[in-house]
């Protein structure tokens, strides 16, 4: 038979205060027991107590750690709640009645102003020519030597426009295609040459009419694009 310990009451009292400042594990015990002879035994192993005494074994168990409180989450302020808020999607914020905007396509209005710009540019130049230039023989180099300048200009801005598959400025880089050709054929003096200066009179003329059409059409299409 194992021995156990007797233990006297100032020992127990001791024992108790000690359990009490430090507490078992939650899943620890205490046993505690009396003997025949009225003594009171404490042992935390219950196999070391006797079998005719376990019937009136009383346990006593650790104190349990207060269990921690629950831990509020902090409350999101009203800037930090826009920062993560989802932005809506297209149509919503207004009834989702309008549809959205389109992107503008800013290579296409640089264009269409470019090309508006060149074709008033040369029809002032070429609309001051007919008001003060007399169109005869002697005269005939002030209108020729302007246009001969500015195939260098256009034939650079014709080649410009090929890029661009924008219904109106394929109109004006045809326009300007033709106007180009008849330009490179202008020259001083030489057979006929007033009837050349007469035709070329007259070509202007067309031609202003012309350019404005294309200018009124490019600019509502330009309009359009800059919405």
């Amino acid at each position: 038979m194992r021995k156990t310990f007797k233990l006297s009451y100032p020992v127990i009292g001791l024992m108790m205060a000690l359990l009490w400042l430090f507490p078992a594990p939650v899943d620890a015990a205490i046993y505690k027991w009396k003997d025949d002879q009225g003594k009171t035994h404490f042992t935390d192993d219950k196999s070391k107590i006797p079998l005719k005494y376990r019937e009136q074994l009383e346990k006593f168990k650790g104190v349990a750690e207060p269990k921690p409180e629950p831990v509020e989450e902090p409350v999101e302020s009203e800037k930090e709640k826009e920062a993560v808020a989802v932005e809506p999607e297209a149509g919503e914020g207004n009834g989702g009645g309008e549809p959205p905007k389109k992107k503008k396509n800013v290579e296409l209005i640089a264009m269409l102003k470019e090309t508006i710009q060149f074709l008033e540019d040369e029809n002032r130049t070429h609309q001051r020519l007919l008001n003060f230039v007399k169109p005869d023989v002697q005269n005939g180099r002030y209108y020729i030597v302007p246009i001969r300048k500015g195939v260098n200009k256009k034939e650079q801005f014709v080649k410009k426009l090929k890029g661009f598959k924008h219904p109106s400025l394929k109109r004006a880089g045809r326009f300007l295609k033709n106007s180009l050709f008849r330009d490179r054929q202008e020259k001083i003096g030489g057979d006929g040459y007033l009837e050349r200066i007469l035709d070329l009179k007259q070509r202007l003329e067309r031609e202003i009419k012309t350019k404005k059409k294309i200018i009124k059409r490019l600019q509502s299409d330009l309009d359009e694009e800059d919405k």
